[in-house]
């Protein structure tokens, strides 16, 4: 399937924040939306520059609207597209060279076929320079760390600000219809009572315009299909992206770090089941899909590094051997990990900000027994407490965690052969054996401490 990502070169072809309409049409489909990057607030930061770091927003945004334009549903196996993107860059010879590379990297993350082609864009990305703006104060930061706002992005940021002296510059992303941007911002607002001026927290929205007059009439040229894909397996490159812009506005900005703190398991994702081998578990913190990303920047003439600090721990020795845990655990309820905080439909605790049933909840949950701080009554359903019927079609996630604890009980589950099927750096097998290890043994005691009987018989428990 054909996409064409193109940038209107007309000075009055603009959006209300002074960014270039930026087009991205699928004939195939008769689809087409528009990309929204905050131009107006890296103005009032950096200036807006451009350049190849701002080509790199303007393809991850690209490419996070056309996974959710184009549903699964179109093709054959109803789950792997056949994506042959083409965009507009500054520099098109240097991002030729990569476009290989670039769709390998796509492919891993998120289970598709991509391909890539770049020709050379003649407008501005940003056009209104001309206007005055505020510019906002922002003090050059030895480190940019991404900031979800879940417990793994907070311990990123209080170990570094517990460890160091130095500024650091959080960053957040955050789309339409999500609760991200309030959690985040009310998140760092409870850290700076403890690390006053330590830190800044840049937000920013990249995703489809908004439907508002201001955006040139042309919200109301926006089609796509009946149906819409929910998977949105490509939010982490844009996340790094954002990270990568902001990291390179600081001073000697190639030697400023990135962190995208993510816990061992959750990065590595193992299979659960046979059924969720490759692209059917995802990969937006994958230590090989960093690799790649490191790679691709790198080509690009981005020699930032980018690391994450938690890889080779699991979730509840995050908790645990946080450098502050005390603060950390203090926070814990103004974290979110939920997968689908808005879905609330059938949740018996309608105020809760967490379903209860998904992956990141019942990791969250195991990683909070481990340090006395797990309350079922805290999410939607309490799954441990059988609020949750496991013939549900909302159960299997947590179906295949039972599947996967009874595998480890009866010796079908064992770490070096799962981690033997997945695809990782050489160097990383003897961490996922021992992450593996460490987070069933994690899960399985939340469910020996807290699960219903019939529960644990299904995890072969009772």
């Amino acid at each position: 399937m054909e996409i064409e990502v193109e940038l209107k070169t007309g000075w009055k072809q603009v959006l209300s924040n002074g960014m270039s309409i930026c087009e991205i049409s699928v004939s195939e489909i008769n689809s087409r939306q528009y990309l929204y990057l905050p131009f107006d607030d890296f103005h009032r930061y950096f200036g807006a520059p451009e350049g190849v770091v701002g080509d790199l927003l303007v393809v991850a945004g690209s490419c996070y609207i056309v996974d959710q334009l184009i549903p699964r549903s179109a093709f054959l196996d109803n789950w792997t597209r056949e994506l042959e993107v083409r965009l507009p860059v500054a520099e098109p010879d240097c991002w030729n060279a990569v476009a290989s590379e670039l769709s390998e990297t796509l492919t891993f993350l998120t289970g598709d076929l991509w391909q890539f082609s770049f020709h050379r864009r003649h407008g501005r990305i940003y056009k209104r320079r001309h206007r005055r703006l505020q510019r906002k104060r922002l003090r050059p930061a030895s480190t940019i760390c991404l900031f979800s706002g879940g417990l793994d992005s907070l311990v990123g940021a209080v170990d570094f600000l517990s460890k160091n002296n130095e500024p650091l510059t959080l960053v957040g992303h955050y789309d339409l219809g999500s609760t991200n941007k309030t959690m985040q911002s009310n998140l760092a607002s409870k850290l700076t009572e403890h690390f006053p001026k330590r830190f800044h927290l840049i937000q920013a929205r990249v995703g489809p315009i908004q439907n508002i007059a201001s955006n040139s009439g042309i919200y109301g040229q926006v089609s796509a299909p009946g149906k819409k894909e929910s998977t949105f397996r490509s939010r982490s490159l844009v996340f790094l992206a954002l990270g990568l812009y902001v990291a390179q506005q600081q001073t000697d900005s190639n030697s400023v770090p990135l962190l995208i703190p993510e816990n061992g398991f959750i990065a590595l994702n193992p299979p659960l089941t046979h059924s969720r081998l490759s692209s059917c578990s995802t990969r937006t913190t994958h230590p090989l899909f960093l690799a790649h990303f490191q790679k691709i920047a790198r080509q690009l003439g981005l020699e930032n590094t980018i690391q994450n600090p938690l890889a080779e721990k699991t979730k509840g020795e995050v908790l645990a051997r946080s450098v502050n845990p005390e603060l950390v655990q203090s926070l814990v309820p103004d974290t979110i990990s939920c997968a689908h905080p808005t879905r609330r439909q059938g949740w018996i605790r309608r105020s809760a900000t967490h379903c209860g049933y998904c992956i990141p909840c019942i990791f969250r949950r195991a990683a909070l027994h481990q340090v006395g701080l797990d309350q079922g009554e805290t999410y939607g359903l309490d799954v441990c407490a059988g609020e949750l019927a496991l013939d549900e079609n909302t159960a299997s996630d947590f179906r295949a965690v039972l599947g996967w604890v009874y595998d480890a009980h009866t010796g079908d589950f064992v770490p070096e052969k799962v981690a033997h099927r997945m695809v990782l750096p050489l160097d990383m097998y003897p961490v996922a054996v021992r992450v593996l290890r460490a987070g069933v043994d994690e899960v399985t005691q939340l469910l020996r401490d807290k699960a219903a009987s019939h529960i644990q018989r299904w995890a072969g428990m009772a």
